[in-house]
């Protein structure tokens, strides 16, 4: 049984349709991963580079309800750094960190580049 079909959630699930909440369950229960690195993806594709403060824009609204807004703000932090240290697909192309930073999508390296 894959951890999305645990008895606990099929419940809510089913408790959700029977009440007409579906939409609040969702939105409490949030997305996995992937697809928020694909929404940070597309930002930054469409958009880059992008600062911080766009990318807590987007995220604010869409990460679920239950988390407070230091925990989002984790978890944006987390998708940036999974995003740029363990899949090498983003950059900070500006500051180091915090507002002056910028994320961009990773060019190719050539042959005669170094990491």
């Amino acid at each position: 049984m894959a951890w999305t079909e645990t008895p606990l959630r099929l419940c809510a699930g089913k408790i959700a349709a029977a009440t007409g909440d579906q939409a609040q369950h969702i939105r409490k229960l949030g997305f996995d991963n992937r697809y928020y690195r694909d929404l940070l993806l597309a930002l930054i594709r469409e958009h880059g580079p992008v600062s911080p403060e766009v990318i807590n824009e987007l995220f604010m609204e869409k990460l679920p309800d239950v988390l407070t807004d230091d925990q989002k703000r984790a978890k944006i932090r987390n998708l940036t750094f999974d995003l740029a240290h363990r899949r090498g697909l983003i950059e900070n192309t500006g500051s180091a960190r915090g507002k002056g930073a910028r994320w961009s999508l990773r060019r190719p390296q050539t042959n005669g580049e170094k990491e």
